[in-house]
C-alpha cells in the first residue's frame, strides 16, 4: 500500500523511482525495484513472525518453526 501511495503522489521512494524509470523505459531498473520491494516485504513478514514467536511463547506449539510458514 505504501508503494502505491508513492506512485500516486510522492517525489521520492521506491514507488516514485519505479514510475520514473518506467517513463524512461528502463525495464531492468523497474524489475530491480520490484525485486527490492519483494525482498523487503519478505524480510518484514519474517521479522513479524520472529517477533510473534518471541512475544507469544504460549502459541509456539501451534507453529513448529518460524521459517517454515
Amino acid at each position: 500500500a505504501a508503494v502505491i501511495a508513492e506512485w500516486l503522489g510522492s517525489n521520492r521512494g521506491l514507488g516514485y523511482y519505479m514510475t520514473l524509470q518506467q517513463k524512461q523505459f528502463a525495464i531492468d531498473r523497474v524489475l530491480a525495484a520490484v525485486l527490492v520491494i519483494c525482498l523487503l516485504s519478505l524480510l518484514l513478514v519474517k521479522l513479524i513472525d520472529l517477533l510473534e514467536y518471541l512475544m507469544v511463547p504460549w502459541n509456539r506449539k501451534n507453529s513448529s518453526q518460524i521459517w517454515e510458514n
